[in-house]
């Protein structure tokens, strides 16, 4: 279950039983912030033609919800891959080159990345203390970033699936995620497991990427989830969608820790 919060303006949302159990996170919308249209108004992405000062003042509006800074944040150059880095305390205020993962076993070492559409996928070991962060586009989709995220945080972390949390956050759903020929042969010859595409009306395919990085999780072990059930593309007032204001529009932020015990 998702909760709606709100902190000095800024509009956000939160998983209780991630919170419950120790994982600060902080989901944020388009509302609260100071970037003018077509921006408006919480943009926290420096690619989009924003202004960097609008950026740094908008990450500061969400990370002060959990205490953290701009310059605490270990942040990710996306690249709709699969690759996962692991980070530490020595990566404050960094932005790790072509990853779209970024995983963690310390305290107070918060992961961010910027979304727009692309499924935002919160992972939590309450075993061994771990999080994980990814960025689930259909490429990353498609190479398997989830189960290559786990494979990292076992051999890092000794992290066993079955152990996992998995969070979904909000992202473009099946209704309005057409997709052309070149997703349908990039998952038949990459994915590990069926793809969940559903027929659309005009002759075209839909694909689900929640239900799709679902499947592929528990193919590989994990058994609990956690659901926003937020479409992006049905809530421009609350997210940006990159599909559905045609590209020119800024991006919402996914911040996670591990709280200091």
């Amino acid at each position: 279950m998702l909760q709606e919060n709100e902190q000095a303006g800024v509009r956000y949302f939160t998983f209780p039983d991630l919170t419950a159990m120790g994982v600060d996170h902080v989901i944020g919308t388009r509302q609260g912030g100071v970037s003018p249209a077509p921006f408006a108004s919480l943009n926290v992405s420096m690619s989009v033609g924003d202004a960097a000062e609008n950026v740094r003042q908008n990450r500061a509006r969400l990370g002060q919800i959990v205490g953290v800074t701009p310059e605490d944040m270990v942040t990710a150059w996306l690249v709709h891959g699969n690759d996962v880095a692991p980070v530490n305390g020595a990566h404050r205020g960094q932005r790790i080159p072509y990853h779209d993962a970024l995983v963690t076993n310390e305290p107070e070492v918060p992961l961010f990345m910027t979304f727009a559409d692309c499924v935002p996928i919160i992972l939590f070991d309450p075993v061994h203390r771990a999080v994980g962060l990814i960025h689930a586009g259909w490429r990353g989709t498609a190479a398997g970033i989830v189960p290559r995220t786990v494979q990292v945080m076992h051999q890092c972390f000794q992290t066993r699936p079955q152990d996992l949390v998995l969070a979904f956050g909000p992202a473009i759903g099946r209704c309005h995620y057409e997709v052309g020929p070149e997703v349908l042969q990039a998952f038949q010859h990459l994915v590990r497991t069926p793809a969940v595409f559903e027929p659309a009306d005009n002759g075209k395919v839909r694909l689900d990427l929640v239900a799709t990085n679902q499947q592929q999780a528990e193919i590989v072990g994990i058994q609990r989830f956690l659901f926003a059930r937020l479409c992006t593309a049905c809530r421009t007032d609350l997210f940006y969608s990159h599909r559905a204001e045609q590209g020119r529009t800024g991006r919402f932020g996914v911040l996670v820790k591990l709280r200091d015990a």
